[in-house]
C-alpha cells in the first residue's frame, strides 16, 4: 500500500470573512499528511475568481458568519457539482439546515466542533459521501420543508419529468415519518429494516433534492434568456 506521502492530498479550500477563521482553520490543516490548504478567500467575489479548476478531490470548507448567505455555495457548486463543500456554521439551526439541504452542502458543522471531527469530516466527504443525513434525522422541520420542496418542485418542473428525480414511495413515507418527529430508530421498526438501511434513504433523498434543485436553476435561467 502506498505510503500517505505517495498519494494525493486533499485540497481544501477556505472561504471565510473573518481572516482568524482562517488562520486557525489552516493551521489545523497543516498539521495533516494527507491534505492541504489550496486556497484561501475572504467573500464570495474573491473565492469565485481563485477557484481555478475544481476537482472533485477538493473540498470547500465554508464558514459561515452569523447570519450569512449560502451564495458562495451556490455559485460553486455551479461550476462543479461534484465538488463536495463542508459548511461550518455558528449554531446548528432549521432555516440554515434547509438551506444548505437546498445549496447542496456535504456536511453542517457548528463551530464547537472538535479539531478531529472537522478533519474526520474533510476526509469523508473528500471520498464523496454526503454527511447531511445526520442533521437531517434529528431535525423534524427541515425534513418536513425538505418535503415541501420536493412537492413545490414536482409542480414548477411539469412537463419535464424526464430531467427530475422523483421520491419514491419508501423515500416519501421515509421523510414524511421523519418530519413528524419520529427517529431514525422508529422508522427503521416501521419499514423493519435496519437503521443503516433508513440512512440510505434520506442520502439518496439529499442526492435528489440537489439534482432537482439544479435543474430548476436550469430551467429558470434558460427562460430569463428568451425573454
Amino acid at each position: 500500500m502506498a505510503d500517505t506521502a505517495t498519494q494525493q492530498k486533499i485540497g481544501v479550500f477556505l472561504v471565510a470573512e473573518s481572516s482568524i477563521a482562517r488562520q486557525g482553520a489552516a493551521a489545523i490543516i497543516a498539521q495533516q499528511d494527507d491534505m492541504e490548504v489550496i486556497g484561501q478567500a475572504g467573500d464570495t467575489d474573491e473565492a469565485f475568481s481563485l477557484t481555478g479548476n475544481i476537482t472533485s478531490r477538493m473540498v470547500v470548507l465554508r464558514v459561515l458568519p452569523p447570519k450569512g448567505s449560502f451564495e458562495v455555495v451556490h455559485r460553486l457548486r455551479d461550476i462543479s457539482p461534484v465538488t463536495s463543500v463542508i459548511v461550518l456554521a455558528e449554531f446548528e439551526d432549521d432555516e440554515g439546515l434547509f438551506q444548505a439541504a437546498l445549496a447542496g452542502v456535504s456536511a453542517y458543522l457548528t463551530k464547537g466542533c472538535t479539531n478531529e471531527q472537522l478533519l474526520s469530516t474533510i476526509r469523508t466527504v473528500a471520498n464523496g459521501e454526503q454527511m447531511m443525513h445526520r442533521n437531517i434525522l434529528n431535525r423534524p422541520r427541515v425534513a418536513s420543508k425538505i418535503l415541501q420542496r420536493f412537492r413545490e418542485l414536482s409542480s414548477i418542473t411539469k412537463g419535464l419529468e424526464p430531467l427530475v428525480a422523483p421520491l419514491s414511495s419508501i423515500e416519501e413515507e421515509v421523510l414524511r415519518l421523519v418530519a413528524t418527529g419520529n427517529s431514525a430508530e422508529t422508522v427503521a421498526y416501521e419499514f423493519n429494516v435496519s437503521q443503516k438501511v433508513v440512512v440510505n434513504h434520506i442520502t439518496s433523498i439529499m442526492h435528489k433534492l440537489d439534482v432537482n434543485q439544479r435543474t430548476h436553476q436550469a430551467v429558470a435561467s434558460l427562460l430569463v434568456n428568451q425573454t
